[in-house]
């Protein structure tokens, strides 16, 4: 059976915000009452090189990532290079305007009918009183538009990622909204994702939590009563998650030197 979905991946160097902007939106989406899967690439380097996180969106239950996406969300023209050929033919790019498409790309978007949308998300930032590392979240505006979905779920799950930092939120609120009305929107862009899609509501209150967080929950169901570990990457996770319960749990956890 095939499962009616809408794929969408983020990409860009690491340590550019990759991780939060994927992290939002699979939260956003999930509030807006859909089932989700996502997925991240990074490579072994604090910062540099080229990471992703594609969330894939579908009001059925599914089970993997595509192999194609209906949006690409490129921030760098390296990792633009790179996961241009993911891009679905139909498909929507999302860009920064000082990314230039060389003459092969250029073919390429034509032949596979790929819509350039060059959003100025570092113009929008600094319009609005912000500084340029909120530029990667003014794309979540215009995704949501094209989603059909409410701002105001998408505004909440930025507020409750940042919660409890010392960040004024007004400047970033204000971007995402101007990326959200962007004159770069279409409506036959949501028209033409509805030939992919069927995004029904679902009643059903749904659970988020990454795979690494499922697998510590199996392991406190199955009875491990102590848990001796060093924290690297990308098993990190699984350890915070088992410490951070463990007065609940009752397991004894150590950090193994």
């Amino acid at each position: 059976m095939t499962v009616e979905r809408i794929s969408i991946k983020f990409v860009g160097r690491s340590g550019q915000g990759i991780d939060t902007v994927g992290r939002i939106l699979s939260k956003a989406v999930t509030e807006s009452n859909q089932y989700i899967f996502a997925s991240r690439e990074y490579p072994s380097l604090i910062k540099g090189g080229i990471s992703s996180y594609q969330v894939d969106i579908s009001s059925k239950e599914i089970f993997s990532s595509s192999r194609l996406v209906n949006i690409l969300c490129a921030y760098t023209k390296e990792s633009l290079d790179y996961h241009l050929k993911t891009c679905a033919k139909g498909s929507l790019l999302i860009y920064s305007p000082d990314i230039e498409l060389d003459e092969k790309q250029v073919v390429y978007t034509k032949k596979n009918d790929i819509v350039l949308l060059p959003l100025d998300s570092k113009t929008i930032v600094k319009e609005n009183g912000g500084t340029e590392i909120m530029s990667n979240t003014v794309p979540l505006g215009l995704i949501f538009r094209i989603l059909g979905f409410d701002l105001k779920t998408l505004l909440k799950e930025v507020g409750n990622n940042f919660k409890g930092k010392d960040i004024n939120l007004e400047p970033q609120y204000k971007s995402i909204e101007a990326g959200f009305n962007s004159a770069l929107f279409r409506p036959e862009y949501t028209k033409e994702l509805e030939k992919t899609k069927s995004l029904k509501l679902i009643k059903t209150k749904k659970l988020l939590m990454t795979g690494n967080e499922a697998l510590a929950l199996g392991a406190i169901t199955a009875g491990v009563r102590a848990y001796f570990a060093y924290p690297m990457t990308p098993a990190t996770s699984i350890f915070k998650f088992i410490g951070e319960t463990s007065d609940e749990t009752g397991i004894l956890v150590k950090q193994a030197e």
